[in-house]
């Protein structure tokens, strides 16, 4: 069985991930690690990944979280853009302060504060990323709902062949970096997160979505 390893410097934690279980896994199963990372199904033999570098974090530490988009078939694999996210604001943090509208990348992550799993988010308890009614210049309209995206077998890469297309051998993953949220405040503040629970989703264009925890504590 073909396996697919990939390594996340931050945790200095080696996934290594069976490339077919993902590819049998139904359409959105929550797939828990026992550390500190996940992956799910999504449509047309892809496979999100998520991770965090860590479980535990200090007041101020900044929390690395990876996403991956992979392509589970030994075959080059065109996949349509799509709007089915798994839920409503999704994001790529502050260094894709337009969202998810002006982003290339197929997924996006929210976090909220508490314990949650899927049957009980809601997007209404959204942690703030972003700081809250800034202008934001140099936005651009992310690529049509009618792109396509052509993955390499067996891989995150996107290769276009015969095409000049400034996503050729793009890998569609992306590390979001966060050290807390903006509060909803009429001057909203910028506040680290507290100490406690929180729960964290990545989720993809096509409907996978994936649920891990962290904890933030002294």
């Amino acid at each position: 069985m073909n396996k697919l390893v990939i390594w996340f410097p931050m945790s200095l934690i080696l996934f290594v991930i069976a490339v077919s279980g993902c590819g049998n896994s139904p359409a959105q199963t929550l797939l828990t690690d026992a550390v500190n990372g996940a992956e799910s199904k999504s449509a047309h033999g892809l496979c999100i990944l998520f991770s965090l570098d860590s479980t535990i974090y200090q007041p101020g530490q900044q929390i690395t979280m990876s996403v991956d988009e992979q392509n589970t078939l030994t075959k080059m694999n065109l996949v349509h853009s799509s709007s089915r996210w798994p839920l409503n604001g999704l994001g790529l943090g502050p260094s894709y302060p337009c969202g998810i509208s002006s982003s290339v990348y197929p997924f996006g992550i929210a976090v909220f504060k508490g314990n949650y799993t899927y049957s009980n988010l809601d997007s209404s308890m959204l942690l703030n990323l972003n700081k809250p009614n800034e202008i934001m210049h140099g936005c651009i309209l992310r690529l049509g709902h009618n792109f396509v995206y052509h993955f390499k077998p067996l891989c995150n890469i996107l290769y276009y062949d015969n095409m000049n297309s400034d996503l050729n051998n793009s890998p569609m993953q992306y590390d979001v970096k966060l050290t807390g949220y903006w509060t909803s405040d009429t001057i909203p503040q910028f506040k680290n997160f507290d100490l406690g629970i929180y729960t964290v989703i990545g989720g993809d264009e096509w409907g996978a979505m994936v649920v891990l925890h962290y904890t933030v504590s002294e």
